[in-house]
């Protein structure tokens, strides 16, 4: 399957593809409320979109939390595009950005039914579950 990713700031075609997918994701899919999922960080954060055939079908957020640690924000697949290996590719070119800047550790906060995914995609649980827009999570960390 041919795929690519594309990044850019909130300024950009990337944002409002990204914003599409989370939307559909986040708030229709999981009723998380418009006004948490949207936030006062958008115009800060980096956003990382996977196309298929240039239709939007995977997201994330980086933030940078210091020179060295990048955080894993908002990473969702529309659901007719799961379990096609498409989110590892996006944590790829997460981890290929963070290389070619010098970070050393990712970051994120997994929902619970996502955990195993992220301990195959090489990450480890770092802390104690926590409760976010009423859904289990858990913090997790990959160095690299």
């Amino acid at each position: 399957m041919h795929f690519e990713v594309k990044n850019g700031d909130f300024s950009t075609k990337v944002y409002k593809d990204a914003l599409s997918i989370r939307s559909a994701v986040f708030i229709h899919e999981q009723n998380i409320d418009p006004q948490l999922e949207i936030d006062e960080f958008e115009k800060v954060r980096i956003y990382f979109v996977l196309y298929i055939q240039k239709k939007p079908v995977g997201t994330l957020r980086l933030a940078e939390k210091s020179n060295s640690v990048l955080k894993v924000e908002r990473m969702a697949v529309l659901k007719e595009f799961r379990h096609l290996g498409l989110a590892s590719q996006l944590l790829r070119a997460v981890e290929d950005y963070a290389r070619l800047h010098s970070f050393t550790s990712i970051h994120l906060n997994a929902q619970h039914q996502v955990v195993k995914f992220y301990k195959k995609n090489g990450f480890h649980v770092s802390g104690d579950s926590f409760m976010e827009a009423e859904i289990l999570h858990y913090p997790m960390v990959k160095e690299i």
